[in-house]
């Protein structure tokens, strides 16, 4: 009889102490979902590429995809990830969007502002707020919308211009000069005439 009671004792010890068995199901599911996440961290919205070859935002880039014979020289970028000859689905996630106007705070593809020629589709939909001159639905004072993620930079990188070669600032007229600290007045006093030239006002 104590026999029986201690085999019946270690079987029940055994079976307590056991660790439950931990389902691995959840697994792929958080690494898909850790993948996505970071493929959506290296996009370039503004410009149509993964950030990691974007060479408009990271012109140091260049040498090396020159060097590896990977440069399409028309547009500027890497030719395996040109956004003109080759575009790319943009990943799903949040990544970045453009379609923000940051200057008047809605949708840049809903904003009459910017785009005047909007504002008869929206007033025939019966989507137009006359008080401030924007679609009901978004303007920006009645109801304000958030700022989608990423959704700043984007806009600012998509009004960005960036020349191939420096040289082309000449070409283009630009002439630059450094900054260099000085003191002067807050006024001058002279005697001076003003004259405009009225065929470029």
């Amino acid at each position: 009889m104590m026999r029986t009671s201690l085999g019946l004792f270690l079987v029940v010890l055994c079976t307590a102490s056991a660790p439950p068995a931990r389902s691995t199901a959840a697994a792929p599911a958080h690494a898909e979902a850790d993948s996505r996440q970071a493929r959506s961290a290296d996009w370039c919205a503004g410009h149509g590429v993964p950030e990691s070859k974007c060479t408009k935002c990271n012109p140091s880039l260049i040498p090396p995809f020159r060097a590896d014979d990977d440069w399409c020289a028309g547009h500027g970028f890497p030719e395996s990830v040109c956004p003109s000859c080759r575009p790319q689905t943009p990943p799903a996630g949040d990544a970045p969007v453009a379609d923000w106007c940051l200057e008047h705070g809605l949708p840049e593809s809903k904003c009459t502002k910017c785009s005047p020629g909007l504002v008869a589709a929206f007033v025939a939909a019966d989507d137009w707020c006359s008080t401030h001159g924007f679609p009901e639905s978004v303007c920006p004072t009645c109801n304000p919308q958030p700022v989608p993620p990423g959704g700043e930079r984007a806009a600012i990188e998509a009004r960005t211009v960036r020349l191939q070669e420096a040289s082309l600032e000449g070409t283009a007229g630009i002439e630059t000069a450094r900054v260099r600290r000085l003191q002067t007045t807050a006024f001058v006093e002279c005697a001076a005439r003003i004259a405009f030239n009225a065929d470029r006002i």
